[in-house]
C-alpha cells in the first residue's frame, strides 16, 4: 500500500526499489549506487515474469517469504547463473528486503538454508605468453570495440587496474608527461576509498596507452566529436562511458570471436604475480594494488598459490600417466 494515499503501488518492487536507492544514494558513489539500480531492475523484470506465470503471490517486497526466494532461486538456476552471480544479485534483493523491514532472506540465512557462498576462488594468473597469444588473436579483428578490447587486456595486465577503474576512468586522469593517472573511481568510493589515489603507467605499457590514445582520437573525430572535450578515457562506440554490462558485453563478444579463454578480472592478479616473480616487496606490492592492508594481499598471493599448486600436481600427474604408458608399450 502506498504510504500517503492508501491505494495499492502499480508496481511496488520498483517503487521501493527507488526509495531503497535514494535512501543510499548520500553514502555510496554515482557508479556504485547505478549499477546497483540496473541489478535491481533485472530483478524487476524476473519478479514480473514470476508473478505473471502465478509462480510467486505478490511483487510486493514487503511480502516476499521463503517460497518466493526459492522461486528466484529456481529461476537463477534454471538460467545457468553461476553461483557468484546468484549471490550478488540475492544480496542486491536483501539490501531492498531490508529497507522495507522484511528479514526472509536474514532469516534462511541464520537457518543455515541459504548458502550460496562458494568461499574464495583459486586465482589462476596469465602470463606473457597469455598476453603475446591474445594479441595476435586480436590482431584481424576490426573496429572501435575490438581496439578497446585490445587496450584494455594490455591497460589491466600492465597496471593492475580493477575492471571498473579503467572502464570509469577519464581523460584528464591521465598524464601523458608524467605518466602518473589517478584512480578516480576505485572500489569502495564513497565508503573507505576517495579516489585520489595514483599509479604509474610504466614504460613497458606506455607505447598501448600512446596507441590507443591515437586511435581514440580518430575514432572521436570520426563521430564528429573534439577528443579532447570528451571525458571518458575509453569511450564506447558513441563517445560516451561504457556501462558495466555493456563493458562486460563487449569483451565476451570480441573474446568469443578471437578464441580468447579468460576474463578481464584475472589480469589484475596476473599484475600482482609478475610484481612477485620480480621480487618487489609485498608492502609494496599491496600499496600498488591500493589494498587496505598487507594482510589482503597474503590471501590475494594465497589463492594464487592454491591454484599453482593443483596446476602442478596436475601437470605431474599427466606426466607421470605419460610415463606409465610408455613403459607398459
Amino acid at each position: 500500500m502506498s504510504g500517503t494515499t492508501g491505494r495499492p503501488l502499480k508496481n511496488p518492487f520498483r517503487t521501493f526499489a527507488e526509495r531503497h536507492l535514494a535512501e543510499i544514494a548520500p553514502f555510496r558513489s554515482v557508479e556504485t549506487v547505478r549499477e546497483k539500480g540496473r541489478k535491481l531492475r533485472q530483478l524487476e523484470r524476473i519478479v514480473d515474469e514470476l508473478y505473471a506465470r502465478g509462480q510467486i503471490p505478490s511483487r510486493n517486497p514487503k511480502r516476499f517469504d521463503a517460497a518466493t526466494i526459492a522461486a528466484l532461486l529456481k529461476w537463477f538456476e534454471a538460467h545457468g547463473w553461476a553461483l557468484t552471480y546468484r549471490t550478488q544479485f540475492l544480496n542486491h534483493l536483501n539490501g531492498l528486503l531490508r529497507h522495507v523491514g522484511n528479514a526472509a532472506i536474514d532469516s534462511l540465512r541464520q537457518r543455515g538454508l541459504l548458502n550460496l557462498d562458494p568461499g574464495p576462488q583459486p586465482i589462476v594468473p596469465k602470463d606473457e605468453a597469455w598476453l603475446r597469444d591474445a594479441l595476435h588473436k586480436l590482431e584481424p579483428l576490426e573496429g572501435w570495440t575490438a581496439e578497446v578490447v585490445r587496450f584494455a587486456i594490455q591497460a589491466y595486465i600492465g597496471t593492475g587496474l580493477r575492471p571498473k577503474e579503467l572502464r570509469l576512468a577519464k581523460l584528464a586522469d591521465l598524464d601523458t608527461q608524467t605518466w602518473w593517472m589517478r584512480v578516480s573511481v576505485p572500489k569502495g568510493l564513497g565508503r573507505w576509498a576517495s579516489g585520489g589515489d595514483r599509479i604509474l603507467v610504466t614504460d613497458d605499457v606506455r607505447p598501448a596507452f600512446l596507441d590507443f590514445l591515437d586511435r581514440r582520437e580518430r575514432h572521436l573525430r570520426s563521430l564528429g566529436l573534439d577528443p579532447n572535450a570528451v571525458e571518458p578515457l575509453v569511450p564506447n562506440v558513441d563517445g560516451r562511458y561504457y556501462t558495466g554490462s555493456g563493458w562486460s558485453r563487449a569483451r565476451y563478444i570480441i573474446f568469443r570471436k578471437a578464441g580468447i579463454v579468460g576474463d578481464y578480472r584475472i589480469l589484475r592478479p596476473s599484475f600482482a604475480k609478475d610484481l612477485k616473480s620480480m621480487g618487489v616487496g609485498i608492502e609494496s606490492v599491496s600499496r600498488m594494488l591500493r589494498h587496505t592492508s598487507v594482510t589482503t594481499t597474503e590471501k590475494f598471493y594465497a589463492r594464487m598459490e592454491a591454484a599453482d599448486a593443483w596446476s602442478e600436481a596436475a601437470s605431474r600427474k599427466a606426466a607421470r600417466k605419460n610415463r606409465l604408458i610408455t613403459e607398459k608399450s
